[in-house]
This record gives C-alpha cells, structure tokens and sequence, in this order.
C-alpha cells in the first residue's frame, strides 16, 4: 500500500469513527422513546422517573443511605447492582462518595421511593469508567432505584 492510500484509508477511517459515536443526548432521548418513559430532567441534565413516590424522609447531600439498585446500559446490559441481595444485608453509603448523577438524582427520591435515573456521562463515569466495570467511555447509566432507607 502506498503512502496516499494509507493516508486516504487513515482519513476515512477518522470520519467514520468521528460520525458513529452517538451524541448523549440523542442516546438518552432515544432510550426514553423506546422505554416510553414519562422522564423529567434536572437543571444539570440528568433525567429521572418517579414510579413510586414514597412517604419517608427525603436524603440530602451527605445522607447516608440504603438503596437497592442495578446499574445497566441503554442497551440492557447490567454492570452493578445488589437487587439480588436481601434488603437486611444491604449496607449504607454516604451520597458524597458516589457519582454526580446519584447526588443528584437520589435525594429526588423519598424513603420508599422507586424509579430510575438516566445518567448522561458528564455526571457518571465520563471518560474514567472503572476499570473491568464493562462501562465503555462516555456511556449513558440507567439505574434502577428503591430508596430504602436514610440516616
């Protein structure tokens, strides 16, 4: 191969990988759509439902909280999650140490309240997904919430 074929084939290349990654918000509008999801937004851009509203406390920014959760992709696959586990065996964590989307989108929630949070990059993992987490960079997070309990 010549050097002008190999710059050509660089080049398209470039174009194609540049025009095929999905802009977040058309992945986050599009999961929605397809899930026919009735979602509000916040302010910073992070998208939630409300299916159950629950009647406890509301947690702030450092509560400590109970959740029952799975984390998964727009397209269904599941990275995290403790649904599985008995809700007496669930442990607490503090909202300061996890995502901004969770800081955010927790505290929309009352005890015993359920839904889901769709978490644009900029307010999960962006660009430092954890590693072996099976979170591609730049990826949308859907998560499935029951806010169990807050301290």
């Amino acid at each position: 191969m010549n050097l002008k074929n190999l710059f050509f084939l660089l080049i398209t290349i470039g174009l194609f990988t540049a025009c095929s990654k999905e802009d977040p918000q058309e992945t986050i509008d599009k999961y929605i759509a397809d899930n026919n999801l009735d979602a509000q937004s916040t302010d910073e851009g992070l998208y939630y439902v409300i299916e159950k509203e629950g009647t406890g406390k509301r947690p702030v920014f450092n509560s400590d909280v109970k959740v029952h959760y799975e984390g998964s992709l727009t397209d269904g696959s599941v990275f995290d999650g403790n649904l599985s586990t008995p809700i007496s065996n669930v442990g607490y964590f503090n909202l300061t140490r996890v995502i901004s989307g969770w800081q955010l989108g927790i505290p929309l929630f009352k005890e015993g309240g359920e839904g889901l949070l769709i978490i644009p990059p900029d307010l999960g993992y962006g660009s430092n997904p954890p590693g072996g987490s099976g979170i591609p960079k730049n990826a949308v997070l859907v998560f499935e919430v029951k806010l169990l309990d807050v301290r």
